[in-house]
């Protein structure tokens, strides 16, 4: 299992104790019944969480089972100007705020999953605002290995070899101090 802050991110099946069954709410083994395999009737799978209505229509996660088959057959989509996630306006005025880089640089519309992992970048269900440090490589400062390209791109190689990929995001709840600071109140 990976994490990137505090986001579950991806767990190849052949990695799990054998017939494992994952909880959905930790992503531990929590029984015997068999596991190795999550696609349903020999399909991949992609479903979205509910948006988050109490948060402005948040995106909550996604869970999947992709496949090469899958792949194939369900394409991705780059994200678009016109649609951007909540909370995407707030933070590029708050990096302005702190004189930061400039919010076109600083500032994404992330996919939870990847459009090269058939995620749709049109589906505010699968759109999070995050930091350009957190989506993908940057130069200079600010860098970090372990933003969520490096992850798709090892979930994207493992499902390209042969795997059956098991794949969890969720958002991270934000605490009642962080809506007030995000709502001018704190």
């Amino acid at each position: 299992m990976h994490y990137l802050a505090g986001i579950k991110t991806f767990i190849p099946i052949e990695a799990l104790a054998p017939n494992a069954l994952l909880d959905n709410d930790t992503g531990k083994a929590t029984s015997t019944q068999n596991r190795s395999d999550c696609r349903r009737g020999g399909e991949g799978w992609v479903e979205y969480g509910a948006l988050d209505t109490v948060y402005d229509n948040r995106a909550t996660g996604v869970e999947a089972c992709l496949d090469s088959n899958y792949l194939d057959t369900h394409e991705g989509s780059s994200t678009v100007k016109e649609i951007k996630p909540p909370a995407y306006q707030w933070a590029r005025k708050y990096v302005m705020y702190l004189g930061g880089l400039a919010p076109s640089s600083a500032i994404n519309a992330c996919h939870l999953l990847g459009s090269d992992l058939s995620g749709s970048g049109t589906d505010l269900r699968n759109l999070a605002t995050c930091s350009r440090q957190a989506n993908t490589a940057v130069r200079g400062d600010g860098r970090i290995a372990d933003h969520m390209f490096s992850y798709e791109s090892q979930v994207k190689h493992a499902i390209d070899s042969g795997q059956v990929v098991y794949y969890s995001v969720r958002r991270h709840p934000l605490s009642e101090r962080d809506r007030l600071v995000r709502a001018g109140c704190a």
